[in-house]
């Protein structure tokens, strides 16, 4: 008899943490600055990125684009000729959804 009783008072006491912890959470949520998504891919259109491969070519390239967070690691296409190489900045001109890449130019 004594076991329930304490094994009820342990499962009213974890109710009652989660309960409180609940109430907690929605009342700091009210001053918590949400950050805003980016939503799409084509979001990124005009936006700057920074080559991380050797060079950018019609069919081969990354960029890296700092979106506050970890980042995104961008697949990206310019025609050739071009000068972008490891380090330089770029504007992302259009996205290919078909393909999954950026356009690029120099920025």
């Amino acid at each position: 008899m004594a076991d329930m009783r304490r094994v009820a008072l342990i499962f009213g006491g974890v109710a009652l943490v989660g309960v409180s912890a609940n109430l907690a959470v929605r009342a700091i949520r009210k001053f918590v600055k949400k950050k805003e998504k980016l939503g799409t891919q084509d979001a990124l259109v005009g936006q700057e990125c920074l080559i991380t491969t050797l060079e950018v070519t019609e069919t081969f390239g990354q960029a890296s684009f700092n979106d506050g967070g970890a980042g995104l690691i961008l697949s990206v296409r310019c025609p050739s000729p071009n000068k972008l190489e490891r380090g330089q900045a770029a504007r992302i001109v259009s996205y290919n959804a078909s393909a999954g890449t950026y356009e690029i130019e120099p920025a």
